[in-house]
């Protein structure tokens, strides 16, 4: 090789060195395979491919922030961009470190730059600024961003929201729910027929127990105490939640000790406390 020629090509190799170490962005290519950029799981294409600029992914300014629900703007005369989204605005200068983000100044680490006729912004500042979540996978060299995050009010809704229907079944709780005893009053004297009254959940079912302590004499003429069952059943409650038992105690003896138990529970497993009231047989 002659010495010219081998000085010309040594010279065209620094150059071509210089050049590419003095570049501000290079192709984002990792194991040969560009960038994609999805948004909400949605492949975005582009028509000027991402690259990577002071290892940080930049892209044109509409094709992903349009796709964001904002509004972008590049004012050449001014070598300024801004995008809008809900209440975010931002602001950005062509070439520069220096952002502003609703009036409050950032430092970012990669500044707009322009790639022939298309202006590209640092994705992953202009879409968390506006709201969005940005995730990088290194292996597949796919940056995701997820619109829905951050809280940002939308100017619209992408989505129409279908207006759910009332449910039209009771509701169903576990929960234990208020009985209450209307009347006799605790500790009263009651006649030989009564009515046992109150409230509870409606169509609650309410259980009543009536027992009574009575005498009886046992070996070498002794007494002890005995439980009667006067009364043992169940009924439902009203659709405002009344009940009543009609109680007879013909079979007790006057002064007879009266216990009443009251318990009530619904179709859910729900249940009530249970109430308990003593009274006395004239």
């Amino acid at each position: 090789m002659k010495p010219f020629t081998a000085i010309k090509m040594s010279l065209i190799g620094v150059l071509a060195l210089f050049a590419f170490s003095v570049l501000p962005w290079e192709p984002a290519v990792a194991m040969g395979n560009p960038i994609a950029v999805t948004v909400d799981g949605q492949t975005v294409a582009l028509d000027q491919p991402a690259i990577m600029s002071q290892g940080r992914v930049m892209v044109p300014l509409r094709g992903i922030f349009e796709r964001l629900g904002a509004q972008v703007n590049y004012d050449a005369a001014q070598r300024s961009i801004t995008a809008s989204r809900g209440t975010t605005l931002i602001s950005l200068l062509m070439n520069s470190n220096q952002a502003q983000v609703n009036g409050v100044s950032r430092t970012m680490d990669s500044p707009p730059i322009m790639i022939g006729s298309r202006v590209l912004v640092p994705l992953r500042f202009v879409s968390e600024a506006l709201g969005a979540d940005v995730q990088w996978q290194a292996y597949n060299n796919t940056v995701n961003i997820l619109s829905q995050t951050g809280g940002v009010d939308l100017p619209y809704a992408p989505v129409p929201v279908q207006q759910q229907q009332p449910y039209q079944q009771p509701y169903q709780s576990n929960a234990p729910f208020q009985l209450n005893l209307t009347g006799p009053p605790a500790a009263s004297a009651l006649p030989q027929l009564f009515d046992v009254t109150g409230t509870t959940q409606p169509n609650a079912t309410v259980r009543i127990s009536v027992i009574s302590d009575m005498p009886r004499h046992g070996f070498l003429g002794m007494s002890s105490p005995t439980s009667v069952d006067v009364l043992n059943t169940t009924t439902q409650a009203d659709i405002n939640g009344n009940y009543t038992f009609h109680v007879n105690t013909n079979n007790l003896a006057s002064g007879a000790h009266l216990i009443v138990t009251l318990s009530a529970s619904n179709t859910s497993g729900g249940s009530s406390n249970e109430l308990r009231t003593e009274y006395s047989r004239q």
